[in-house]
């Protein structure tokens, strides 16, 4: 995989390494297509979710008429991983955690043939973190298992390999687990080879959710 190939090359910009799928500090044009519950759910480039820099990418379930399980989910589509290595990571929080069911983050891998899910799911007010198995289960990560205040940002990652449809390892809040083998959920047929990354807040209750994320990685380097 990418990162037994020795330290990349890279130009002035290291988006132009090949490696490099999607690069995000949230401060240029926000390209993000959002979907969600109901209407005026959104998916926009903010100050106040900046973790870094002047803005950060801010989700938020519809403000009118709130209900739990509202969702609001941003989308990015990229290339297919020429190494078979993708990794995600960004920074995470929220301003108001109890307003909160879940922050996932989900890659979606399309290899031509079937469409594949990978996810890592962060359920901040019981500090429980899961995945998706291969039955499309949510199951725990205990070693990643960590409550977090309002207004924190953490550090999350999730790491595949797309040559074998399985996982390879999580990480969040400074807590690391290995999921080595661990196959990923198969969607069923699908033509298309690309992947995407898709991130995700649900509501708690009938009060509008938001979730924050800055300094957006998605590719094949694990250590950069």
């Amino acid at each position: 995989m990418r990162d037994n190939l020795g330290n990349p090359q890279f130009s002035g910009r290291p988006e132009f390494a090949r490696g490099l799928l999607l690069l995000d500090d949230c401060e240029g044009t926000c390209n993000w297509v959002a979907t969600g519950t109901g209407v005026n759910f959104a998916a926009a480039y903010d100050t106040a979710a900046a973790k870094t820099g002047l803005k950060g990418l801010k989700l938020s379930t519809r403000p009118l008429t709130p209900a739990a399980d509202d969702t609001c989910t941003a989308t990015r589509l990229m290339s297919f991983p020429e190494s078979g290595m993708l990794v995600f990571r960004a920074a995470a929080g929220s301003p108001d955690v109890t307003k909160v069911k879940s922050i996932g983050i989900l890659l979606q891998v399309k290899n031509g043939s079937h469409a594949y899910y990978a996810a890592l799911i962060w359920y901040p007010n019981t500090g429980l973190v899961k995945y998706i198995d291969a039955a499309g289960a949510e199951i725990t990560v205990t070693a990643l298992t960590a409550t977090v205040e309002s207004l924190a940002f953490v550090q999350i990652e999730l790491v595949v390999d797309v040559r074998g449809m399985k996982y390879l390892e999580v990480a969040f809040d400074g807590n690391r687990a290995s999921l080595n083998g661990i196959a990923l959920y198969d969607a069923g047929a699908f033509p298309d080879r690309d992947a995407a990354l898709l991130l995700q807040v649900v509501a708690i209750g009938a009060n509008p959710a938001i979730a924050w994320f800055d300094n957006i990685y998605a590719g094949e380097f694990l250590n950069i």
